[in-house]
């Protein structure tokens, strides 16, 4: 799926510039990552993610985490 595979695309450009990349295909999961307090600095969004969508994940990330950068984009 074009979401998926923009993911993965992002990821390996990232790496490959020396960032350390986690990688989630849904709200749910990016969530998981925050909750166990895992240093996030940047966020790619992608916004048409399945379950807990994009939008959703976006307001409740800018209003638990207001330090956190995010980069919304869609395919």
């Amino acid at each position: 799926d074009d979401g998926r595979d923009s993911c993965e695309r992002i990821q390996l450009t990232l790496k490959g510039l020396g960032f350390e990349v986690l990688l989630c295909h849904s709200g749910e999961e990016g969530l998981v990552f925050l909750l166990q307090g895992e240093q996030i600095q940047l966020i790619f969004l992608y916004l048409a993610m399945p379950e807990l969508g994009g939008v959703d994940f976006l307001a409740r990330v800018t209003q638990e985490y207001p330090d956190v950068l995010v980069i919304a984009y869609v395919t």
